[in-house]
């Protein structure tokens, strides 16, 4: 370890009270959480996910970025569930995908358009 430095922080004495024992059950000394959160930041170049701020619906930006991943595979595994569908990894012959995803946003605007008349 290079040139180490002091933390000094102020926390409620309850709260370091009832902390301490739940890390102490777990082998952990106040000092090697600190140093855990440090590593993981700077690993990770972010917070470690409990302590991602959170918007007007209490949600972290992160995980609703990991809901709609999620949620992008959602048709194909009902196509896969209800009809045996089986996604292939070989490129598409004459289109890539941004093609026919532009394609589909097109169709879907002439519908939207078509409704509007």
């Amino acid at each position: 370890m290079a040139t180490a430095v002091q933390l000094n922080t102020r926390i409620d004495a309850a709260l370091k009270q009832s902390g301490d024992a739940v890390f102490s059950r777990n082998g952990y000394s106040s000092s090697e959480v600190v140093r855990a959160v440090w590593r993981y930041a700077a690993e990770h170049q972010a917070v470690p996910p409990f302590m991602e701020k959170r918007d007007v619906r209490g949600e972290c930006p992160s995980s609703a970025a990991s809901r709609a991943a999620a949620g992008a595979g959602l048709a194909v595994r009902v196509a896969a569930e209800s009809c045996g569908y089986r996604p292939s990894n070989q490129p598409l012959p004459e289109k890539d995908r941004e093609r026919l995803r532009d394609d589909m946003y097109d169709c879907m605007l002439e519908e939207m358009e078509a409704r509007c008349r």
